[in-house]
């Protein structure tokens, strides 16, 4: 697996044997500074190196040290390695480590066209904003890519009274949808497909995690991630949830998440919980 970074900014990771499509796709093909080339020329000269040490060597350090490198991500051109070993993992250039990933490239059309199909199969009913706000492409991309999709049959359009037009997938099998209750991260490709209407729903709200229940997201866990453990300050979630087993389910599943007492949940729907921790 190879930690990406799409057109959002949102970490991704991705299969080796996969990374020629998701390059093909995803590749912003964005000019690079003159930080950004410093960077990458120390990388394909030395090897792998920590951010410490590419740092002393590109002349490139801090903030502008990482967002050069989360460009060279973004377009596939440097990798962080993932070493269970190591809290500063080492950073490398793809075309000299990994040329194998870069053998086979498809189109960028070919390989959107590919993406948004998988996409729109596991996520069976979509919209077009939902697909923009999911892959990053611009909103006549995504048009263009879906309507391909229709006429490859791989679609079919339906409009819905009070949703408008969608697409919906050929190639699913319906089945009754059975109660839940799932904690989803935010890089979640269903909150992704989502972060437009979540956006307007929660403005400027720091989230942790969203609540689905029962296929749709209708909750949030406010709260600021940190390196420490950190608490949850609320959970936001509709009034039929507020109450009875169903209330108790969201707490249990958020437990795993939070445990208790190292991570408290401060407030459930602005109702004092666990309380703020004191200090002793």
């Amino acid at each position: 697996m190879v930690k990406s970074r799409f057109q959002h900014g949102n970490v991704g990771y991705v299969p080796t044997d996969e990374m020629p499509l998701f390059t093909g796709a995803f590749k912003k093909f964005k000019s690079l500074s003159w930080d950004d080339s410093a960077v990458l020329e120390t990388l394909q000269r030395e090897g792998p190196l920590q951010k410490k040490d590419l740092g002393e060597m590109s002349g490139v350090k801090g903030k502008t040290l990482t967002a050069a490198l989360q460009n060279l991500q973004a377009n596939f051109l440097a990798f962080e390695q993932q070493l269970e070993t190591e809290w500063d993992n080492p950073w490398g250039a793809i075309e000299t480590e990994h040329p194998e990933w870069l053998e086979g490239v498809p189109g960028q059309f070919e390989a959107r066209l590919e993406v948004i199909k998988r996409f729109t199969h596991a996520h069976i009913f979509s919209s077009a904003q939902e697909v923009k706000d999911w892959s990053g492409f611009t909103g006549k991309d995504v048009t263009v890519l879906l309507e391909e999709l229709v006429v490859l049959g791989h679609l079919e359009k339906a409009l819905v009274e009070g949703w408008g037009e969608h697409y919906l997938s050929t190639d699913f099998e319906d089945a009754p949808l059975e109660p839940h209750v799932a904690i989803l991260d935010s890089g979640d490709f269903l909150a992704t497909a989502q972060v437009s209407y979540l956006k307007a729903v929660y403005p400027k709200m720091p989230v942790l995690k969203y609540i689905l229940i029962d296929g749709e997201i209708c909750g949030l866990v406010e709260g600021r991630w940190g390196i420490n453990p950190f608490d949850v300050t609320d959970v936001h979630v509709p009034e039929h949830a507020r109450e009875g087993a169903l209330r108790l389910e969201i707490i249990e599943k958020l437990r795993r998440h939070f445990p208790f007492p190292a991570q408290r949940i401060q407030k459930f729907a602005g109702v004092v919980l666990d309380g703020v921790k004191l200090e002793p």
